[in-house]
């Protein structure tokens, strides 16, 4: 009786010193009472432990009443938002929902995303999504209207789906396309979408794209990184987000579920947290709170409920979590190997081995069925920090582009070489100066966004110039 009622203790106080971590007051208060009881306890006659049991549980419903009244009280203080800290990311609604073809889709409609880090505001702007789930200021139609049309479906990772940037490339592009004589025939098609890769693309891919619309072309804008081995586009397993009413969350999968119960019986508890859903009005004030680094103590009003135990609970389930996650991902010290970056790819049998045949006959099947079928094929790389940075004056040799180009060469596809936005720029200007990029993160900022574009439509232009020759 006395191991058990030391043992509740621990957990009472184990939790509390979770709760009032940033309340060195009520902590200490919480901590001595429960010490002292405990102590008694172990002391204690028989006759005493029913009344000593009783003392504890006391104590822990008014330790439950009071965080619950300190909750309450700051609601009502014109200070009150969620969390703590100069970290925030957020959105003002739920902006996404797990779908068993593409891995998630975005909910259409206009959505407020905000991220900050370390105080300093990284992007605060409006997600536009259009009426099939996909970040663009298109609407999809699944018949062309127009014959003369060329409709290229573009599949990316976060550098192309549109939660980052105010307007994508694939948007700049498909404007630039239009007001061009040579190119008004052409327009893109954006499924991107934000941490997705090659078994996202190849789902949607032959479940959706082949399925339901007319197109006449694919454009692959892969990502490749030394970061982690499964940063590269080509690597990575599903990705799966869903939204509820408070955050949104992130997992990978090797397998996709199959339906909606599929999801919540298999995967939805082991998602990882990404953000938080607020007003725009809490938004706004831990905005102002985080950048001018108040410290202030901040709440979001929720009904009542055990906190204590549950902060205890949820400690334990993320850390237990994030340690699956990271032990499967390898994001651990990221260690950039420049002989690895410029390791040849000479083959498919060469890129096949490397990625493992799964993975590569997604890649290659979508090929095949381009090639197949008389459907145009555009191979892009993605401009990386690490790789631009490890190989200063020879990122265009890079091993995902010489993994490209192979691919090119085999399936008759055209080539675009992301990593030429650096020709007339050196890459610490490119990712250091904040000029191209956001702060704090490889991703591109508006500018960066033109930039690409501009690269991307000058190549599609020079390429459908030399086919209109022949």
């Amino acid at each position: 009786m006395k191991i058990f009622f030391s043992i509740v203790s621990v957990l009472v106080l184990l939790s509390a010193a979770v709760v009032y971590s940033n309340n060195g007051v009520t902590l200490i208060v919480i901590s001595t009472i429960l010490i002292l009881l405990n102590v008694l306890a172990l002391k204690a006659k028989k006759s005493n432990w029913m009344l000593l049991v009783t003392s504890v549980y006391t104590i822990y419903i008014l330790a439950e009443v009071f965080n619950y009244g300190l909750i309450c009280a700051d609601y009502l203080r014109p200070d009150w938002v969620s969390i703590t800290g100069k970290t925030f990311t957020a959105t003002n609604r739920p902006y996404l929902r797990f779908d068993s073809v593409s891995g998630y889709k975005y909910i259409p409609g206009k959505t407020r995303l905000i991220n900050i880090m370390d105080g300093q505001l990284i992007f605060d702007h409006p997600l536009q999504v259009n009426n099939k789930g996909y970040c663009s200021f298109l609407d999809y139609d699944y018949r062309k209207k127009n014959k003369e049309q060329k409709r290229i479906i573009v599949f990316g990772d976060s550098f192309s789906a549109g939660e980052i940037a105010d307007t994508t490339w694939v948007d700049i592009v498909n404007q630039m396309l239009a007001h061009d004589s040579i190119t008004s025939a052409y327009q893109l098609y954006n499924f991107s979408l934000e941490a997705c890769g090659i078994c996202n693309w190849n789902s949607t891919f032959f479940n959706e794209v082949v399925k339901d619309y007319d197109f006449d072309g694919v454009l692959f804008a892969v990502f490749g990184s030394d970061k982690n081995y499964f940063s590269a586009d080509l690597a990575r397993d599903f990705s799966i987000k869903n939204s509820d009413e408070y955050e949104s969350n992130l997992g990978f999968v090797e397998n996709l579920p199959k339906n909606n119960d599929d999801f919540d019986k298999q995967v939805k508890s082991s998602l990882i947290y990404t953000s938080s859903i607020y007003t725009d009005q809490q938004i706004d004030h831990y905005k102002a709170l985080a950048l001018n680094a108040t410290g202030k103590r901040v709440f979001s009003f929720f009904p009542p409920y055990p906190y204590l135990l549950h902060s205890l609970t949820e400690m334990i389930s993320t850390t237990r979590k994030l340690k699956r996650f990271r032990a499967k991902y390898r994001f651990s010290k990221p260690v950039v190997d420049k002989i690895a970056l410029e390791r040849r790819f000479d083959d498919l049998g060469a890129v096949e081995n490397y990625y493992g045949s799964r993975k590569y006959n997604m890649f290659k099947s979508m090929l095949e069925h381009c090639r197949q079928n008389t459907k145009e094929i555009w191979l892009a790389s993605m401009t990386s920090m690490e790789v631009a940075q490890a190989l200063p004056a020879r990122y265009h040799q890079n091993m995902y582009n010489q993994q490209l180009k192979v691919f090119a060469k085999a399936y008759g596809a055209e080539f675009i070489d992301g990593y030429s936005c650096l020709d007339s720029i050196s890459p610490e200007n490119y990712f250091n100066s904040n000029r191209y990029t956001l702060p704090g993160d490889s991703h591109w900022n508006q500018q960066g966004e033109y930039l690409y574009a501009r690269l991307v439509f000058e190549e599609m232009k020079k390429a459908i110039i030399n086919r209109n020759k022949n």
